[in-house]
């Protein structure tokens, strides 16, 4: 996916302000990491929670991956399908 320019129609989680994980228009999900090249999760693979987990957990063995790349991602993936992390009632 090229995500040349892609702050437009683009949704991110910062933790304090970096970009570790963008929302690109409604089609994927895109980690950043210093020296690496962009790794991209299509929306379409990302349907509900199950979902999320399963990458969550793929991603997280990546060494390359940090926990506020996991942060963002389940942030974003949230807000993507609307499901509520709040634990309160």
């Amino acid at each position: 996916m090229d995500t040349t320019g892609a702050e437009q129609g683009s949704t991110t989680a910062g933790v304090s302000g970096v970009k570790l994980v963008e929302l690109i228009e409604s089609q994927a999900m895109v980690f950043h990491a210093p020296s690496r090249a962009e790794y991209d999760i299509e929306l379409s693979r990302i349907e509900n929670a199950e979902d999320v987990l399963r990458w969550a957990d793929h991603m997280a063995q990546k060494t390359w991956v940090t926990k506020d790349h996991l942060s963002q991602f389940v942030l974003l993936c949230s807000r993507h399908l609307n499901i509520n992390l709040d634990p309160r009632p």
